[in-house]
């Protein structure tokens, strides 16, 4: 339900992307420069920014031009994608977000019922929490070096509300290759479910099973979705 539910988002997004380009002429939404958001994963602009020939000419939708959204792009190295998923992992917002569901579970949802709510509980909670989400991170890691993808988020380099939106919501499912296209990525979508699935048919208690590890997943996609729109709008794009 959650994973449709974020489909359905990414279809509101576009419909809006079309009605904001019929209201607005061709003449409003030319830019002719380069996307700086489409760079290298360090965010450094592009050698060839500003030139005509490589810059990005968004459509109608003001979406970028397809062809020209790969100018610049560089594939990162391992040893880039690493230190991204060790990032997902040990950093600010990961240990943040396992702290949240481990006090929302303890003295809110209170799930599993088995863990009480206490100090104990917590730590339990937030425990398979981390574990969860480093499985997920380590599977997306390696499978994204093994299959040539770029798991990295990169800002969309078109404006507008429902643009950026669009491109949020669709990068929960979306990756870039080796030439930058993007592209429907299994491991992006598939990896959620990995953590959630061994956690709950592990250490949770017997009457957690594999479904439970599906709808776990379903809702980590989901914290990947609403991530992804705080990347975009509210940290700061690089100069």
């Amino acid at each position: 339900m959650t994973v449709f539910l974020v489909f359905c988002l990414t279809s509101l997004a576009s419909f809006g992307q079309g009605a904001q380009s019929g209201q607005t002429s061709p003449a409003e939404n030319t830019d002719t420069s380069a996307p700086a958001s489409e760079s290298d994963p360090s965010g450094n602009p592009p050698a060839n920014a500003g030139d005509p020939n490589t810059a990005s000419t968004p459509n109608l939708a003001g979406t970028p031009n397809p062809a020209a959204s790969t100018a610049g792009y560089v594939f990162p190295s391992n040893r880039q994608i690493v230190r991204f998923g060790y990032r997902g992992v040990a950093g600010i917002r990961a240990l943040a977000g396992s702290a949240f569901t481990a006090s929302w579970n303890t003295w809110v949802d209170t799930t599993p019922r088995e863990w009480h709510r206490d100090a104990s509980g917590w730590g339990k909670r937030s425990g398979t929490s981390i574990l969860d989400h480093g499985i997920n991170q380590s599977a997306l890691v390696a499978l994204s070096i093994a299959l040539h993808e770029d798991p990295i988020y990169y800002r969309c380099s078109c404006t507008g509300f429902w643009p950026r939106t669009s491109h949020a919501l669709r990068m929960t499912y979306r990756t870039r290759n080796r030439q930058g296209d993007y592209r429907f990525s299994f491991v992006r979508v598939g990896t959620p479910f990995l953590g959630p699935i061994i956690t709950r048919n592990t250490i949770y208690p017997d009457r957690f099973n594999t479904g439970d590890g599906v709808q776990s997943g379903a809702i980590y996609i989901a914290g990947t979705a609403a991530w992804n729109l705080v990347r975009e709008f509210l940290v700061k794009r690089p100069k």
